[in-house]
């Protein structure tokens, strides 16, 4: 199911999109024929197995990235953030790190938004 013709990849209900510039991670719904963004970040890099999703997005405000992990097992939303339950983050680099040891998180497979850097 693509949310658009703009889907660049996608992951079952998960997409990355292109809206004018840049790329964002957003959960699709074929039933609700729509797409729910995640954070507002522009995201970077992505990558997936069997079980998780792992998302670097650009945070302008702070000019760092930041990390998310997506358990694809765990369903629901989350109403104070209003994000799905299988959403966990925002990770600094550092926190991630030990994530992907501890949970053997996949490596980033896709890459977006060259001309976004992160100094």
């Amino acid at each position: 199911m693509a949310c658009s013709d703009s889907t660049l990849w996608s992951d079952g209900e998960y997409e990355v999109i292109w809206l004018d510039k840049p790329s964002y991670l957003a959960k699709c719904s074929s039933k609700l024929n729509m797409c729910k963004g995640l954070t507002g970040e522009p995201i970077l890099c992505i990558g997936n197995d069997s079980r998780y999703i792992v998302a670097e997005f650009y945070n302008k405000k702070n000019n760092e990235s930041t990390f998310y992990i997506i358990d694809k097992n765990i369903r629901g939303f989350n109403s104070s953030t209003d994000l799905p339950m299988s959403v966990d983050g925002p990770y600094k680099k550092e926190q991630f790190e030990i994530k992907v040891k501890e949970l053997d998180l996949p490596d980033f497979s896709e890459s977006f938004n060259s001309t976004l850097k992160v100094l």
